[in-house]
């Protein structure tokens, strides 16, 4: 298996990535940067589009004719380039290279002319999409550009060819990206972060399954002189693929020290940071960890158990594979743990923790409830009809016992520990930890997913077993087709109730929530004032909430008054209780007097 089996699901998961991401920026800049002052959104959309299309179209050309000339110059007398390869690379780059540059040169000069150009979102875009770019295609080929170095098949023309022209387009554009930084150092906002951290996880996983390889041809290298096991050339400790993944490794390295290490480090604090230390702390570290505890784990019960046919010596082959997983799993999780407890202060190190625990409770809850499934499964099968079958071919169910305790062994602790970690607390400190954002959302979520499962177990079981009802053929073949679906049926029966009882306990918590404030009712009030009633306006309005009109009074037996604060209330009430829409209020000697007309 090449160690670089990861890399497209990494490529379809930054895809995904960009695309929510980028909606999220637009939006975001669109408010923060007010109206466009610059050359506007479709010219600038334009432009950069076809700068785009025109910088591949040219890199293609180039890396096509650079292929050739490497190919005859080292590529020897049997691999030779052709003459519509030649023509083809000629044709893209004379058409391409006086398109980009016409372009690209527009908008070089409008951002001269219009600064605020370098804060757009489509510069932004265009910039680090071509990075990326060229970074997948320096991923790809550099490392067969190393693996030639170390003497691993023929002279790669086109690798070379496409790591001496992307090299270049990746600085440029990077020394692009750096100038339109507002910062005086560069800590990129929004898709510049993205890239990082997309770059980072690309260069992290290189490196990590190549180290892993590394370790594991050391290890196997290791028990087959141990256990005297023949290898094939290519798994030896120096054989193709070695250096191949050391090849990987060296690129890989260089990939994430350049981006994490060097790039990333003024960027601490922002969300995408903290997903990529939460992915890199658990996708990479604990889940590795526990598929390389996995497999030692089932080698040595799966020998326990008689479920091996063959010697110790090629039963055991798979631990090398299994403590390689578990070394690189253990150093991802070690270092990228450190760095989230190290970047965390004493407000966010709560929630932190907070959010691993829970993130790892999951991933044992889930391989307990596997446990569960498959354990009930074959118990199930061996009472149907075919039990004689899995009895004369004992395998079969002992590799499943196998199976069910490696997986209890590996879930039940994972789980138990770190929903401690999170239980404990609640219990002590209640009115914090149970209403949680985190707490609750673990817990709605299993109780979602577990009565999903509910469903469609149940859905299942109905179907077959209605099934030979009907067709009156009920018989313990009927117990196999069902025993998946009841299996499912009987785990979720044993999850449900314990996480019912935690999210109804954990509702005597919720904060109350706060009364409605009432809305006042909005009346036409006309409060009659006399010379020196400035100070009764206010206190009306004061307690009424909104503004009244004046009307001055001429009267000779006019009357100012000041209102106390049970007469402020009072009149507040009597306002709003009134019969009509309309209020006259008159000062007397009592305060004031209210009137409703029409």
């Amino acid at each position: 298996m090449s160690p670089l089996v990861i890399v497209p699901f990494l490529i379809l998961l930054a895809i995904i990535g960009a695309m929510v991401y980028g909606v999220f920026v637009l939006r975001k800049r669109a408010t923060e940067d007010g109206p466009d002052v610059g050359i506007g959104t479709p010219r600038r959309f334009y432009f950069y589009s076809i700068s785009f299309i025109a910088l591949m179209l040219l890199v293609s050309g180039v890396t096509l004719v650079a292929m050739t000339l490497l190919d005859e110059l080292f590529g020897g007398p049997v691999v030779r380039g052709t003459t519509t390869r030649l023509a083809t690379g000629l044709a893209l780059t004379i058409v391409a290279l006086p398109l980009w540059g016409l372009h690209w040169r527009y908008v070089q000069s409008k951002v001269v002319a219009q600064p605020s150009e370098r804060r757009s979102t489509l510069r932004s875009l265009y910039c680090y999409v071509s990075m990326g770019v060229a970074l997948g295609f320096l991923a790809f080929n550099g490392y067969r550009v190393i693996e030639w170095a170390l003497q691993v098949g023929d002279f790669p023309a086109f690798s070379w060819a496409a790591v001496l022209v992307w090299v270049p387009v990746w600085a440029y554009h990077w020394r692009i990206a750096s100038i339109d930084s507002t910062e005086a150092a560069f800590i990129p906002r929004g898709i510049g972060r993205l890239y990082l951290y997309l770059a980072s996880a690309l260069g992290l996983a290189m490196l990590a399954s190549g180290v892993g390889f590394l370790v594991y041809f050391v290890l196997n290298e290791g028990y087959s002189t141990a256990f005297e096991v023949d290898l094939s050339g290519a798994e030896r400790l120096w054989g193709e693929a070695a250096r191949t993944a050391l090849s990987v490794s060296l690129l890989g390295g260089l990939i994430w020290w350049a981006h994490w290490i060097k790039f990333a480090s003024k960027g601490m604090g922002s969300v995408l940071r903290w997903i990529y230390l939460f992915v890199a702390t658990i996708g990479g570290g604990s889940i590795a960890s526990l598929i390389g505890v996995g497999i030692v784990i089932y080698a040595l019960l799966a020998w326990l158990v008689g479920a091996a046919s063959e010697a110790a010596g090629s039963h055991f082959e798979d631990l090398p594979a299994g403590i390689a997983t578990l070394v690189v799993g253990v150093s991802l999780w070690v270092y990228h743990r450190r760095k989230m407890i190290d970047e965390s202060d004493d407000h966010e190190m709560p929630h932190v923790t907070r959010i691993y625990d829970l993130l790892i409770a999951a991933i044992g809850l889930l391989v307990v409830a596997s446990t569960l499934v498959t354990l009930f499964d074959t118990f199930f099968r061996l009472i149907s009809d075919t039990s004689a079958v899995m009895v004369d071919s004992p395998l079969e169910w002992q590799e499943r016992i196998a199976i069910v305790l490696t997986l209890l062994l590996v879930g039940s602790p994972v789980w138990w520990a770190h929903w401690r970690r999170v239980h404990i607390p609640g219990l002590a400190n209640p009115e914090v930890e149970r209403p949680a954002l985190p707490r609750k959302l673990y817990v709605m979520g299993v109780l979602c997913l577990g009565l999903l499962a509910l469903v469609g177990g149940a859905s299942s079981t109905l179907f077959f077993f209605l099934r030979d009802l009907l067709d009156v053929d009920l018989s313990a073949n009927t117990l196999r087709d069902l025993s998946t679906g009841l299996s499912v049926v009987l785990t979720t029966l044993l999850v449900i109730p314990y996480h019912w009882v935690i999210y109804r306990e954990d509702r005597e918590f919720e904060p109350e929530l706060p009364e409605p404030l009432s809305v006042p009712v909005t009346k036409s009030v006309l409060l009659l004032t006399a010379p020196g009633g400035a100070e009764l306006v206010a206190q009306v309005e004061g307690a009424l909430g909104y503004t009244v009109t004046q009307a001055h009074w001429l009267d000779a037996d006019t009357f100012v008054s000041s209102l106390e604060e049970g007469q402020v209330e009072r009149l507040r009430d009597e306002v709003s209780s009134a019969s009509g829409a309309n209020v006259l209020l008159i000062p007397d000697a009592d305060g004031v007097r209210v009137i409703s007309y029409s």
